[in-house]
């Protein structure tokens, strides 16, 4: 159930279902929610994750749900710009996209630390040199795994 849970709720799919979430993970594209949440469904959580795209508003749903269980993905620009030349060059598109540069990126990080300071109960992970796995155990410290 929770597979399935999070198969449906990925990428900010059916956020009218955000508060029925034992965890919600939000970050930037490239910071690794999906494969995250992934992980945390295997311990029986129903997981669900939403990207914070520039210039679109987070779903409202989001600020209904129990800000403790929402974890945001954030990294270190240079870092990410890396990972996203590297998914962009597997997509066959050029170095000079927008997605990849530097400043546009460091403004993304700028509006999600907004966010954030406005809502100062969700907990923010920095996955610059983090493992899934070790994000992971940090989410589970706090939510715990479900009984499977």
């Amino acid at each position: 159930a929770a597979r399935d849970f999070a198969q449906q709720h990925d990428d900010g799919q059916r956020p009218e279902d955000l508060p029925n979430a034992d965890v919600i993970i939000i970050g930037m594209s490239r910071t690794g929610k999906t494969p995250l949440m992934h992980v945390l469904a295997e311990y029986g959580l129903r997981v669900a994750n939403v990207p914070l795209v520039p210039g679109v508003p987070p779903p409202e749903q989001l600020f209904l749900a129990d800000p403790k269980r929402v974890f945001v993905l954030k990294m270190q620009p240079e870092r990410l710009r890396l990972i996203r030349m590297q998914w962009l060059s597997k997509l066959g598109v050029g170095a000079d996209d927008p997605y990849v540069d530097l400043r546009a990126i460091a403004a993304e990080l700028r509006t999600v630390e907004t966010l954030v300071s406005s809502n100062p109960h969700w907990r923010v992970i920095d996955m610059t040199k983090r493992a899934i796995e070790e994000a992971a155990g940090e989410v589970l410290q706090f939510v715990g795994p479900v009984a499977i």
